[in-house]
Order: structure tokens, then C-alpha cells, then sequence
């Protein structure tokens, strides 16, 4: 990505409201697991390594966002999903085993949809939602 991109892209998430910025993180974390998945399923198992780890850091960030004085049972909740995520994005990359890191993948797609709903509900649109394990209906994309 070049330097002029990057400011684009940079500019466009300041400027964006605090759901969108989350959604970005959730993004970048499920792009990332999806890169290193696909290197451990090839058995280029070093080159999962530097999207597994990003993926990692991206969900790391999200934990950091927690506000457990106030989100309370949901924060906690948040959190142990959170360390499930990070936990088999580690195991994977030390098995050499893309499993862990599909379970991680649906968790995080999951959480990303539950999000995108409430962005929508709070903007008052309607949310379409789909993980990689659901087949789509005719007329419907993901």
C-alpha cells in the first residue's frame, strides 16, 4: 500500500465514528487469520506466521477497547472470547494446523457480525450477517 493510500486510509478511520473503527479492527484481525489459514493449509507453516501474529495484535487491540467498569458481565465475556481467539491463533501456528485458527476465524467473524448489527441498529439500517461456515441464500452476499 503506498504512503498516499495509507493517509487515505488513515484519514477515513479518524474521521470515522467509534463502531466503524472497531468493524476496521475486526476486518484487518479476520483478513489476517484468513492469510495465515491459508498459508497452514498449504504447509507453508513460516509463512503463516506474520498474519497469524497480526491477527493476534488486532484482537489484542480490541481487548484494550474493553471497558470493564462499565460493560461489566459483557466486557468479561468479551475479554474470554477474546483469549479463546488468541490462544488458537498461537496453537495453530505451532501445530501447523489450520483448525485452530478456523475456530478463531469463525469466533471473530461471528463477534464482527454481532457489531455490524449494532452500528446498523444505531444508524437505523438493517444488517445482512453470514460467517464463512453459513451458505447464502439466493440474492444474499457476504
Amino acid at each position: 500500500m503506498g504512503a498516499r493510500t495509507m493517509s487515505y486510509h488513515t484519514t477515513r478511520l479518524e474521521r470515522a465514528g467509534h463502531g466503524q473503527q472497531v468493524l476496521a479492527v475486526y476486518d484487518q484481525a479476520i483478513q489476517m487469520a484468513r492469510s495465515g489459514i491459508l498459508h497452514l493449509a498449504h504447509g507453508n507453516r513460516h509463512e503463516a506466521l506474520d498474519p497469524l501474529f497480526g491477527a493476534n495484535r488486532h484482537v489484542a487491540e480490541l481487548e484494550t477497547a474493553l471497558d470493564f467498569p462499565h460493560g461489566e458481565e459483557i466486557a468479561v465475556n468479551l475479554w474470554r472470547l477474546y483469549e479463546f481467539v488468541r490462544e488458537s491463533l498461537q496453537v495453530a501456528w505451532e501445530e501447523g494446523s489450520p483448525a485452530p485458527a478456523e475456530d478463531a476465524l469463525f469466533v471473530l467473524e461471528s463477534l464482527r457480525d454481532g457489531w455490524l448489527q449494532w452500528v446498523d441498529r444505531k444508524r437505523g439500517a438493517t444488517a445482512i450477517v453470514c460467517t464463512y461456515r453459513e451458505p447464502l441464500d439466493e440474492g444474499l452476499s457476504c
